[in-house]
């Protein structure tokens, strides 16, 4: 996108396996990571969004109801 590192020196990339697969759009999808926009590193964040809505709606990944007694005490 815009910076190689964020403010703590950690790599910021977007990755596509050989066969075209946008892996950070794809773990977003199955739930398995959320989507984060932060400016000025913006490029990609209406897929990735779109991505997190769509593992809402189907309750994918994180997304998924937490089995019975697997629930935090109120």
């Amino acid at each position: 996108d815009v910076r190689p590192r964020d403010r703590y020196g950690r790599r910021l990339l977007y990755l596509w396996t050989g066969r075209g697969v946008f892996v950070n759009a794809a773990l977003v999808r199955i739930g398995f990571a959320r989507a984060l926009a932060v400016p000025p590193d913006t490029g990609r964040a209406a897929v990735l969004r779109d991505a997190e809505e769509a593992a809402r709606r189907g309750h994918a990944g994180l997304w998924h109801a937490a089995p019975a007694g697997c629930a935090p005490r109120q």
